[in-house]
Order: C-alpha cells, then sequence, then structure tokens
C-alpha cells in the first residue's frame, strides 16, 4: 500500500533583540539644527543631601555634543530604590536602554523621537527549520518594542520577498494572531504569532488560530 509522508509543523520562537537603540531628534546648539542624538548608555547622578537628581546621556552623532534626558529630579533614595540607584551610578546598560524604549515618557517630555531600529533575530531553538516542506509556528518575543514591519521581518529571515508573503497570505498558506487583515503591514508585536503552513496541507487548515 502506498502511502504519502504528512509534512510536519514545527514551532520556533523568535526573539526580536535591537542592534541600537532609537535616535532622539533635537536642535543641537553645535551644529545649529536638528540632529539625532543617540544615547551614550551613560548616566549622570547628582546628590544635594537626600535629594537625588539623574539623567541619562545622549550625543549629537555629528559632534558629540551632549543632551541630559531627566530620568529623576529631586528625588529620595527611597523613591529609586537601591538596586536601580546602583545602576544608575554603574552605568547599566540595560537600564540605560530600558529608558530609551520608552517612548511614553519621551512623548510626555515632548520629545521627537525616530522608534525605527536594526534587529537581529535569535531563533529557539537555533537548528533552522525549513520553509518548504515543513509549516512553522513563529511566536514573536520583543524584549524591546522594535518598530519593524512584520512583512519585513519575515522576508528578510526567510529569504522570501514581500509580495510572496502577501501571496502566500492570499491563499491561505500564513496566518498572523492575533488576527489582522493588514497584520503583515504593520509594526511587530510582542506575544505575535505567524502560522506558515506546507502547500501540501493547504486543504487541512484549520480555522482555528494558534
Amino acid at each position: 500500500m502506498h502511502t504519502t509522508q504528512q509534512a510536519s509543523t514545527r514551532e520556533v520562537c523568535w526573539q526580536i533583540l535591537p542592534v541600537t537603540t532609537p535616535r532622539v531628534l533635537r536642535h543641537c546648539s553645535h551644529c545649529g539644527t536638528t540632529r539625532q542624538f543617540a544615547c551614550s548608555d551613560t548616566f549622570r547622578v547628582n546628590a544635594n543631601q537626600r535629594k537625588i537628581d539623574v539623567w541619562l546621556i545622549y550625543r549629537c552623532v555629528d559632534c558629540d555634543c551632549t543632551w541630559n534626558r531627566t530620568i529623576f529630579t529631586r528625588s529620595t533614595p527611597e523613591e529609586i530604590g537601591p538596586v536601580l540607584y546602583r545602576h544608575f551610578q554603574n552605568n547599566h546598560r540595560e537600564t540605560a536602554w530600558h529608558y530609551t524604549f520608552d517612548f511614553a515618557q519621551l512623548q510626555r517630555l515632548g520629545v521627537r523621537f525616530d522608534a525605527t531600529v536594526p534587529v537581529r533575530v535569535e531563533r529557539f531553538p537555533r537548528d533552522e527549520p525549513s520553509t518548504d516542506k515543513d509549516g512553522q509556528i513563529i511566536r514573536l518575543e520583543l524584549p524591546y518594542p522594535c518598530e519593524v514591519r512584520l512583512d519585513k521581518l519575515l522576508a528578510g529571515e526567510l529569504g522570501v520577498s514581500r509580495s510572496c508573503l502577501q501571496c502566500w497570505g492570499d491563499q491561505g498558506l500564513i496566518r498572523v494572531w492575533p488576527a489582522d487583515k493588514d497584520a503583515l503591514r504593520k509594526p511587530i508585536m510582542n506575544g505575535q504569532v505567524v502560522t506558515i503552513f506546507p502547500a501540501e496541507q493547504q486543504s487541512l487548515i484549520s480555522t482555528e488560530l494558534p
């Protein structure tokens, strides 16, 4: 009796990691015009008795002129907390990056910024899943809120064109959860799930999303 081997669907996690931090757009007094300012990953801490001020230092990418972004002002050690205060004193890189990606605070400060950053992808498990014989369930993890379109990310990682991805979508061979008809053209989200079905399993596609 002739049997046909059924293609499998493999699950992989993609952790999307920024290569650089977002740039702040502001007037540079030295250049005399609007420039990009990059985070230096260093803090300035000033203590006056029990009142502490903390700034995150940015530098103009053209002339190295600095801008100090306010993080805490006239705060007590108890308000900041001992661990966070040590991170400020030691220029803890992850803490600096946490604040550079805090777009809500930048907006409250009235600061313009460019949220688009280059990213790299860490895959777990680390073996390369197939996209032809095997289907895939790709779960996206974003430690930082990176502004990257889903179709651009998938095209780069899977080695296909954006038009090919759109064709897969039209054929029902790719689905995105949470469901959104324009999800491929929108920025990726933490926890997003992309299911890519093998062509030979098209007739077996379930109406349920992962």
